[in-house]
């Protein structure tokens, strides 16, 4: 057995050289963190299960609306945390965290003042039930995205082993929550307290067991602060755009085909978007080293080597053809009739080509490329949804993302090119 380990690393080395790749590195830190979206995405089918099962249609497409709409609300603070932590511990900063905290604490009164706004207009029309699960799912989302700042220390230090296996002992706790949530409960806002309250709580123990140490470190130089802060703004208004983009969809489908159809949607796009999930996780093992690499050397290797992925994405699309009708058949019969449109969204696979190239240009901070695609890549996917519903109802819909997936893997490359020849 050692024998084998040992060829197998001298077969990754030499692969390393030839495609100058650091293959030990990439395919030991995967195992981690594909491993915690693999069983993520294990566990969320399971979530999928009682959702689909144990709660109506109407009640299931009303609950997926609160929480697009919670995490479309949520997205006005400070949400490029995440990088900017992973960069500059991946600099030596640890400073940072005390620093970091504090400002994302600060900001999150925005979101919770929206969140009263809307909250406060469906009271006023006489729908306290969403205008409470919507004020709470804001703040429990909004907060519980602040003390995830421990996760992104670890990431930083590439200590990708313990941030995943936090993440699946939080996945699991809060699965299991659900689960039963689902099965016993009937009031969205019940359901938004126990789910997403006991996250929060669990993130808060996590912060304070991993990350609390690294507030008492002294601040950082005025320069360093200010770069982060530079970083962090640019970066959170580029989530902005990227959270609205990917759910406005479904406050869109919620208001003009109402909530059943939203469940219908939400049941067919969400296999082949945790499987996205997995492959992503290629981009949060790849940002570290990438801040440290020559832009220029990098992009040429990335456009050189994405068949490896391609060819994956392949396989993936020909085993979710084929599982699909089985997945819906045994998974959510009530849905069966629909997974055509599940079907049809697999295509949507390939927009896993854009991860490297766009995790390249976010950790060497190319805002203006960045911005580009995000308000076009968003734009377009918005459009899609609109004039797809117009034409075709729900299956236009799906079939308006589909290609609106696609448009944005062509548009990042474009982008990428063109920073290339800069370099």
């Amino acid at each position: 057995m050692k024998a084998n380990m040992q060829f197998l690393s001298n077969f990754l080395n030499k692969k390393s050289e030839k495609y100058n790749l650091n293959l030990n590195y990439i395919i030991k830190n995967f195992f981690y963190v594909g491993g915690e979206q693999l069983i993520g995405s294990v566990l969320g089918l399971v979530v999928l299960y009682a959702m689909a099962n144990y709660l109506s249609p109407t009640l299931a497409g009303e609950y997926k609306y609160i929480l697009s709409l919670a995490a479309i609300i949520s997205s006005f603070t400070i949400t490029g945390m995440m990088y900017g932590v992973s960069r500059e511990v991946a600099l030596g900063n640890d400073g940072i965290m005390k620093y970091a905290l504090n400002k994302s604490l600060r900001y999150n009164f925005i979101p919770i003042l929206v969140s009263l706004l809307v909250g406060g207009y469906y009271i006023y029309k006489f729908n306290s039930i969403y205008g409470l699960s919507i004020i709470l799912a804001t703040t429990f989302t909004t907060f519980t995205n602040s003390f995830l700042i421990y996760k992104y220390s670890l990431s930083g230090k590439e200590n990708f082993k313990l941030a995943s296996n936090l993440t699946v002992c939080t996945n699991i706790i809060v699965s299991i929550i659900s689960f039963v949530a689902f099965y016993f409960l009937d009031s969205i806002y019940v359901m938004i307290i126990i789910i997403l309250g006991s996250q929060l709580l669990i993130t808060l123990y996590l912060f304070y067991k991993y990350s609390y140490s690294s507030l008492k470190l002294r601040n950082l130089a005025p320069a360093i602060l200010g770069r982060y802060d530079k970083y962090v703004n640019n970066q959170s208004m580029l989530n902005l755009f990227t959270l609205t983009a990917f759910n406005l969809d479904k406050v869109i489908l919620f208001q003009l085909l109402g909530p059943r159809d939203l469940a219908i949607y939400a049941f067919s796009t969400v296999v082949i978007d945790r499987i996205r999930g997995v492959i992503k996780s290629i981009g949060a093992i790849s940002y570290p080293k990438f801040v440290k690499a020559d832009m220029g050397v990098m992009s040429v290797r990335l456009k050189a080597k994405m068949w490896p992925l391609f060819l994956i994405s392949t396989i993936i699309l020909i085993l979710t053809l084929y599982l699909t009708p089985y997945i819906y058949k045994y998974l959510l019969p009530q849905y069966y009739e629909y997974y055509k449109y599940a079907m049809i969204y697999s295509l949507s696979i390939y927009s896993v080509l854009s991860i490297l190239p766009y995790t390249l240009l976010q950790a060497k901070n190319v805002n203006k490329s960045l911005y580009i695609y995000e308000v076009f890549n968003g734009l377009i996917a918005l459009l899609s949804v609109i004039v797809g519903i117009y034409f075709g109802g729900l299956m236009g819909a799906i079939i308006g993302r589909t290609i609106a997936s696609g448009v944005g893997v062509l548009t990042i490359y474009m982008l990428l090119g063109k920073e290339t020849n800069k370099s």
